[in-house]
């Protein structure tokens, strides 16, 4: 189970609260470990800066992380610091805020001894795993080495914890913040410019997880099987636009497998670019092609699986074999799915407009999503705050 080391504090052991003696100030640190899940901690860092009691300090686990990323944060008016820059012992924050559960690379020494509350605000909201001990032992790579306070999941995983006897005191039902940005654009519903050629069709995206390494392809991508017939029915099919956004772990798979070459990566740039009806979604989040698709198609054991979810819409999970089973039956419940390219075709041409499961989709959206309004971020912001000043008070 995940460790409480709450009862080894001196402030609990000596049954007394370190006073704050300074201001009202609260220093929050959140450690951004990837562009890919920028989307999990957003909002989380838009609360606590717009927040005059807050001072935020966003760490940049990666020094790869894109320009655009960092761009992004300077324009946004964050401030950052390199990982490899920071030093805890010196800055000593109040609250510090780790989001990914595989981010077993990121180290801040003592930090512990230097941070007076630390909350693991999870960016997972599938288990990736049929198996407890591989997803616990996930949670402990991740984030028990850093022994957090707190660890917050969102409903779907926390009622899978709870009912298979791993939640405690410290594991807290939490909305998930990366829903935010996706209720936020399904508002306005804008088409990057580029992306003109999709009005007036009916839009599916689709997209898909990674997972292609040591020279093994696993069972949650399923590109190479699916992929050829995708494009094919596209270009046969002008009326129906689609949004391709493949992973960016998986792009980088396959460029550091050899599979494919950057010269690869430019012709299927053009391709989309050429074509009538698909472009290539290459921008921070997903949240704009959420907002236009009027379906989805991803890979079965991808984390689109729940972020798609509140979006209502038809739902096609892709495996690569029959004999694969779901990690969550909820999901699979509301959802169609494929293990053959026929399977596929069926959904392609009936799920947009006759989609039988939606009113189940909306009963299981329920059970598995706590909240989806656009104040995940301004929740959790204000769960911090709470925690840090019951303890420290």
């Amino acid at each position: 189970k995940l460790p409480n080391l709450k009862p080894f504090y001196m402030r609990n052991l000596l049954d007394k609260k370190v006073k704050e003696t300074t201001s009202n100030i609260i220093k929050i640190r959140i450690l951004n470990f990837s562009q890919a899940t920028w989307n999990a901690i957003h909002t989380i860092c838009h609360a606590c800066q717009n927040d005059i009691e807050v001072d935020l300090l966003i760490i940049n686990a990666n020094k790869n992380m894109s320009d655009e990323m960092c761009e992004t944060l300077k324009q946004e008016g964050y401030q950052q610091v390199l990982l490899s820059k920071y030093r805890v012992e010196f800055d000593k924050p109040d609250v510090l805020v780790i989001s990914h559960p595989y981010d077993s690379f990121s180290q801040i020494k003592n930090c512990r001894e230097h941070c007076k509350l630390i909350v693991a605000a999870s960016m997972q909201l599938v288990r990736y795993s049929n198996n407890w001990n591989a997803f616990i032992q996930t949670q402990m790579l991740g984030f028990g080495r850093f022994y957090p306070d707190y660890y917050l999941f969102d409903s779907l995983l926390y009622n899978d914890m709870k009912n298979a006897g791993f939640c405690m005191d410290n594991i807290i039902e939490m909305g998930n913040a990366k829903f935010d940005g996706i209720y936020q654009k399904i508002q306005i519903k804008e088409y990057p410019q580029s992306w003109s050629k999709l009005k007036g069709k009916k839009v599916i995206l689709w997209t898909t997880d990674h997972g292609v390494h040591d020279g093994k392809i696993t069972s949650d991508v399923t590109l190479d099987l699916y992929g050829r017939f995708i494009f094919q029915y596209a270009s046969e099919h002008s009326e129906v636009g689609f949004i391709f956004r493949p992973h960016k772990t998986l792009i980088s798979e396959l460029l550091a497998a050899g599979l494919w070459s950057n010269e690869d990566l430019d012709e299927l740039r053009m391709y989309c670019v050429k074509s009538k009806n698909i472009v290539f979604d290459e921008s921070l989040t997903y949240d704009t092609a959420f907002s236009l698709a009027d379906a989805v198609i991803t890979d079965a054991y991808c984390g689109i699986t729940c972020s798609a979810l509140p979006l209502l819409k038809p739902m096609c999970l892709l495996y690569r074999d029959n004999l694969d089973m779901p990690y969550h039956k909820e999901i699979d419940e509301c959802s169609y799915s494929a293990r053959s390219k026929q399977d596929l075709e069926r959904f392609l041409n009936f799920a947009i407009d006759d989609d039988e499961k939606r009113e189940i989709r909306k009963q299981i959206v329920k059970k598995c999503i706590k909240h989806f309004d656009g104040k995940n971020g301004e929740r959790i912001k204000d769960l911090l705050k709470k925690k840090f000043w019951d303890e420290n008070r």
